[in-house]
């Protein structure tokens, strides 16, 4: 509607023509073609403005066709590339994503948020190796060449057990809490996906199917992430 683009998409000897906001950008006269394509009244109202005032309507139709575009492309999808429930900010788990926290926003963003759950079932040393192992992985990663190069080749399909198998050093402690962070509890995502499923495999035509009969179908839809033995 707007002809929004983004900052990329214009020349410096271009920029006077547009308003920019962020990461986007709109043309002047595209929004002024907008106000005369709502009709008569509104290129009769807007011939009637002087300069200035006709220069503040530009301005803030552009602001608000930005504001639009910019909150339309912050939105995450609550489901992923394959269609499954997705959580928006699933923690670090694998090594790629571990040597990036430096230890002090590890222990605060991440272990200190589980730790009143830890302090039940694990004691002070076990937590701290948990500390201990992410530190070494990142030395690790910064001093050993075949180690970076592993982590570097993993891609956003890595599994988990892959992903630590490959680095061929046991981080025991620390893969044992990511493990459990990795483990997807239900929520409200996830079971309303579940009941979707439900609801569309068994519709009007098919009320008589059985229990066994509906979790083979949930098992079925599940086939492709299997591993082929």
């Amino acid at each position: 509607m707007f002809k929004v683009k983004g900052i990329i998409e214009i020349n410096d000897d271009e920029a006077d023509k547009f308003y920019v906001d962020g990461n986007w950008c709109v043309e002047h006269q595209h929004i002024i073609e907008h106000i005369k394509d709502q009709g008569s009244f509104s290129q009769e109202c807007y011939a009637g403005l002087d300069e200035n005032n006709q220069k503040d309507v530009v301005l803030q139709i552009s602001q608000f066709a930005l504001f639009i575009v910019a909150g339309c492309d912050s939105v995450k999808a609550e489901r992923d590339s394959n269609n499954n429930a997705s959580e928006l900010d699933a923690p670090p788990v694998v090594p790629h994503e571990l040597v990036k926290l430096a230890p002090r926003h590890f222990i605060s963003d991440v272990l200190n948020i589980y730790r009143p759950r830890l302090d039940r079932f694990w004691s002070e040393e076990e937590i701290d190796e948990i500390e201990v192992e992410q530190r070494d992985l990142i030395k690790r990663y910064n001093n050993d060449q075949h180690i970076e190069q592993i982590i570097n080749s993993y891609k956003h399909t890595v599994s988990f057990n892959e992903a630590w198998d490959k680095i061929g050093v046991p981080f025991n402690r620390l893969r044992q809490f990511c493990g459990g962070l990795a483990t997807a509890f239900p929520n409200t995502t996830s079971v309303e996906s579940d009941f979707s499923i439900l609801k569309w495999e068994k519709d009007d035509n098919r009320s008589s199917m059985t229990d066994l009969t509906l979790e083979g179908i949930f098992q079925c839809k599940q086939m492709n992430q299997i591993p082929i033995l």
